[in-house]
């Protein structure tokens, strides 16, 4: 299990900071370039073996609420 959160970075960017499920740091990604992707632009990219054993699930999380205040 990974957690991934997102940062604004700039106008067309975004930062990751990835952890396992321990909260251990897996990854950092200090600008992710954003750019539109048109419909057409994915179908092209499209081969025969466009299927795969993985795929990627979003499963939204709650952020927990700091009880300290």
């Amino acid at each position: 299990m990974l957690r991934v959160r997102l940062s604004a970075a700039g106008t067309d960017a975004v930062s990751l900071a990835v952890a396992d499920g321990a909260g251990h740091a897996v990854l950092s990604v200090d600008s992710l370039v954003l750019r539109p992707v048109s419909a057409e632009q994915l179908e092209s990219a499209r081969t025969a073996y466009h299927e795969s054993l993985y795929r990627v699930e979003w499963a939204s999380t709650p952020v927990p609420v700091d009880s300290a205040d």
